[in-house]
């Protein structure tokens, strides 16, 4: 941490842990070679019923996220779970990466070990306008849906850092509709403190610019070891475009007593 502060400044640090707590801009717009993220919506298809069991191992997770068409989601951070009644999960994400394409919000339904990419990939939450945005921090279940939480997020410039708290938090009504997850309407906004972004953590010693943050729990996953699953989000500080692999979640596995302690 020290050594990465003397080299990037203070107030560049600062934005570094606010970008932590969401969505990781920076190398997402070197990725796709764009400064402004595009919400076009592609064709949808439906999903044909899944013939498969859930992963039971966070290496099983993995390998059913990275078998996902990177035309329509190949990488995200965030990575909120959500059970559904029916035994459904709907996987939200932050900032989202797929071939040409980068939006502030995705979902992805998980139905056994199928997963489906809502909207084909398009953006769930709209901007509020060119330069206000939103990141999903929180969700649950309620009639008629999910109320999910979103950081509004003010867009300062063109670079990739270039972006500040706007200070309050807005609260979407989405339903689930069919394996797609659909923006209803907007239902409050409210000023607020901006969230603690967490401990960056370092995933790889011998790469100083890869870091990690925003690990979360995700205890409806069953696993054959009894742990639970826990995601881990990735992000590069050197500037550089990396293959969607190296901004997927990292999954992993922790003792079930442990689930509800901070990293």
């Amino acid at each position: 941490m020290a050594g990465r502060a003397s080299r990037i400044g203070a107030g560049a640090l600062a934005l570094m842990l606010v970008a932590a707590a969401w969505p990781w801009v920076a190398a997402a717009r070197e990725a796709v070679g764009a400064s402004r993220p595009t919400s076009a919506r592609p064709v949808v298809h439906s999903a044909p019923p899944c013939r498969r069991s859930a992963p039971t191992s966070a290496a099983g997770y993995a390998a059913m996220f990275a078998g996902v068409d990177p035309a329509r989601w190949g990488a995200a951070d965030v990575a909120l779970s959500v059970p559904l009644p029916d035994g459904r999960v709907v996987w939200l994400f932050g900032d989202t990466l797929s071939t040409r394409r980068f939006v502030h919000s995705s979902a992805i339904v998980q139905t056994g070990g199928c997963l489906h990419v809502s909207g084909g990939g398009s953006q769930l939450l709209p901007d509020a306008d060119a330069t206000h945005v939103y990141w999903i921090s929180s969700a649950r279940v309620v009639a008629g849906g999910m109320n999910v939480t979103a950081r509004e997020i003010e867009l300062t410039g063109r670079g990739p850092w270039d972006f500040r708290d706007d200070g309050h938090d807005r609260v979407a009504l989405v339903r689930v509709v069919g394996d797609d997850v659909e923006f209803a309407r907007w239902l409050g906004r409210h000023e607020s403190a901006a969230p603690d972004p967490g401990p960056m953590i370092a995933i790889d010693p011998a790469h100083r610019h890869h870091f990690g943050y925003g690990r979360r729990p995700h205890p409806e996953a069953h696993l054959a070891s009894g742990d639970v699953l826990v995601t881990t989000c990735q992000n590069w500080d050197d500037g550089r475009p990396h293959p969607f692999s190296a901004y997927r979640p990292l999954f992993s596995e922790r003792p079930s007593g442990e689930a509800g302690r901070r990293p």
